[in-house]
């Protein structure tokens, strides 16, 4: 223990098992205080010269303060979790309508692999979204061509982004069939992830 100071108290003593232990510093001014003011005795001698009541009150209080701000500011912080990466996007959740018989039909494209819904070919070049903190929304690339029975050929109808918030903004013209983006799909559950 430093000059001037008897050991600890066995309340003291207590206290930090209890507690798991403090820093030395921590402990060395929680002994200064408690030999300031002993119940029913006087400070110890080399104390009471040093400082007047009221100024060791205070310096005490500032130097406590000080000593746990340091060991609060010094002590490790758990690094937050790292989000989950985002499943990779394979490729689109479509859905169809053919007006001739009122069915309406949903479908998955994987990226790049042409899918047929009635007469019409549909390839998903690319498919985004954002990210689960924004606004929902998809969007999809699209081209969609049609063969029409007995063509050899195919009559290319679309090429262009589709968003799955608003299809009229950019949407298939045909007599037939109606064609719209759901959401995009992921590798993670195989299916469309909702967002839009």
């Amino acid at each position: 223990m430093r000059a001037g100071i008897s050991s600890p108290s066995p309340l003291w003593g207590g206290w930090r098992e209890a507690t798991g232990g403090v820093g030395p510093a921590v402990a060395f001014i929680l002994e200064f205080v408690r030999q300031l003011k002993p119940p029913g005795d006087t400070p110890h001698p080399s104390l009471r010269a040093t400082l007047p009541t009221r100024g060791r009150e205070r310096v005490l209080a500032a130097l406590l303060l000080l000593v746990l701000t340091t060991q609060a500011l010094a002590a490790p912080t758990p690094k937050p979790a790292e989000p989950a990466a985002p499943a990779a996007i394979t490729g689109a959740l479509l859905q169809g309508l053919d007006k001739t018989t009122a069915r309406v039909t949903k479908f998955v494209a994987p990226l790049g692999q042409m899918v047929r819904f009635g007469t019409l070919q549909v390839t998903v070049r690319d498919c985004r979204r954002r990210p689960p903190e924004e606004t929902p929304e998809s969007a999809a690339y699209l081209d969609i061509d049609e063969i029409k029975p007995g063509a050899t050929t195919a009559d290319h109808l679309f090429s262009g982004w589709m968003f799955a918030s608003s299809p009229a903004v950019s949407a298939l013209e045909h007599p037939v069939y109606d064609v719209w983006v759901l959401a995009c799909s992921t590798t993670s559950t195989g299916s469309a992830a909702k967002s839009g």
